[in-house]
């Protein structure tokens, strides 16, 4: 099927099963898929605009979607499906582009998603970002999703379904929201006042590394926060930096938190790690859970890790802050130190004479 020539127009507004393609040439051909329309191009097959092409309430299923002749593909509201294993969706100028099974790519200009617009992928698909994702409400669904551009979500809440690796950057503007179904890692900054809310796990830096917020935090119920400690130093462990000075800290009932030591590092007596630091002086909202669902309150244990036991604070830092620390020891044992080591001096000197 071809529309083609100048002012040609074809509306769907019912159901269309093609075997073969679809071509939307040049010139004024518009391609509309309306209401509660079904366009399902068939295996293979590709859907080709070099025209005006707008999905507006219906749904589109093809193998896949080239628009890098110049048309024009206008996202109003609906569903977004490419089938295809290795087949790609182009849209503009060759700026965005996203294939099932290989890899979803921007590298240039501005893509929309605005509300009640879904693009979904099947299978394990992955999506890669190098250009800028602008999010108004929509949603994006993919196996995995590695951010090296910009995610700006202007208005509503945004959802992202898929692991992401976030080596780019996320602005979140004030009142709008982002919400992470899965797991995230990487340590590019979240800008902008608007609320990040994660209900799966939440790895931040990149072992380690710190992990910046302009606006409030929610952990959600099914959440699992991981900090990795490799070092005393601010640089040797993972950080969650909340720099907004109304920024408020949520952490809901039955957000888990993990901690793993890595790179050989042993706790010691008398550490304490600010892993998570609130620039204003709004207090954490809630506590976290072990790994075994246990309530960690202030000064709860979190677990033993090579005989030395550590524990989380949340008045920590300036008051506010969540650190985890180990215990100060006992003056006996300073003493029992202190005399051992001072027969061993002794020893030593013995030797000496």
């Amino acid at each position: 099927m071809t529309v083609s020539g100048s002012g040609s127009q074809w509306n769907n507004s019912g159901s269309l099963y093609v075997g073969g393609g679809i071509s939307n040439a040049g010139g004024n051909g518009s391609l509309t898929i309306a209401d509660s329309g079904l366009v399902d191009v068939a295996g293979t097959t590709k859907l080709w605009n070099a025209g005006m092409l707008a999905l507006d309430g219906g749904s589109l299923t093809t193998g896949s979607f080239d628009n890098t002749a110049g048309g024009t593909f206008n996202f109003n509201t609906g569903t977004l499906r490419i089938t295809d294993v290795g087949q790609a969706l182009s849209i503009g100028t060759s700026s965005f582009s996203l294939t099932n099974g290989t890899s979803f790519n921007t590298s240039a200009g501005t893509t929309t998603l605005a509300a009640n617009q879904k693009l979904e992928i099947a299978g394990a698909a992955t999506v890669e970002n190098n250009a800028t994702l602008t999010m108004a409400g929509g949603s994006l669904t993919s196996g995995s999703f590695t951010n090296n551009g910009m995610v700006h979500t202007t208005s509503g809440t945004s959802t992202i379904a898929g692991d992401v690796q976030n080596n780019g950057g996320f602005q979140v503007d004030t009142g709008s929201g982002l919400l992470f179904l899965d797991d995230l890692s990487g340590d590019g900054p979240f800008t902008g006042g608007g609320e990040v809310t994660f209900q799966g796990g939440l790895n931040p830096g990149n072992s380690p590394g710190t992990l910046e917020f302009g606006g409030d935090v929610t952990l959600g119920a099914t959440s699992l926060t991981t900090i990795e400690i490799a070092g005393l130093g601010t640089t040797d462990f993972d950080r969650l930096l909340l720099n907004n000075l109304d920024a408020l800290l949520t952490i809901e009932n039955g957000a888990g938190l993990d901690v793993q030591l890595i790179n050989g590092f042993s706790l010691d007596f008398n550490q304490e790690f600010v892993f998570a630091e609130i620039a204003g002086t709004n207090a954490p909202v809630g506590t976290f859970s072990g790994l075994g669902g246990d309530v960690l309150g202030e000064g709860d244990l979190v677990g033993n890790f090579g005989g030395f036991d550590l524990f989380i604070s949340y008045s920590a830092g300036t008051g506010n802050d969540i650190s985890f620390f180990t215990s100060v020891p006992e003056p006996s044992a300073l003493a029992m130190f202190g005399l051992v080591a001072g027969l061993s001096g002794l020893r030593r000197r013995r030797r000496s004479v």
